[in-house]
């Protein structure tokens, strides 16, 4: 593949690596990309959850906020924990 300029191979300690691959090749420019089921079962389901949203009305951003101890103050909440 490397002679017929598909592939570039670097060859480390007997372990070959593929650097890059000949997107202009003719063996890879007609290539078209295969789907599967799961990849349209996927996008099916994503489509449908968006009709949801959309029908539901806007996307809810839930904000969470979190407090981490650091320093002096970790002793004090390991206190609380414990009593």
């Amino acid at each position: 593949m490397e002679k017929e300029g598909l592939v570039k191979l670097k060859d480390h300690k007997g372990d070959i690596t593929v650097v890059s691959v000949d997107s202009s090749h003719g063996a890879v420019a007609g290539h078209r990309k295969h789907n599967t089921a799961g990849a349209v079962e996927a996008k099916e389901r994503s489509r449908v959850d968006e009709e949801k949203e959309e029908k539901n009305g806007t996307k809810a951003i839930e904000v969470v906020e979190l407090w981490k101890p650091n320093g002096q103050s970790v002793a004090f909440f390991e206190e609380l924990k414990q009593g």
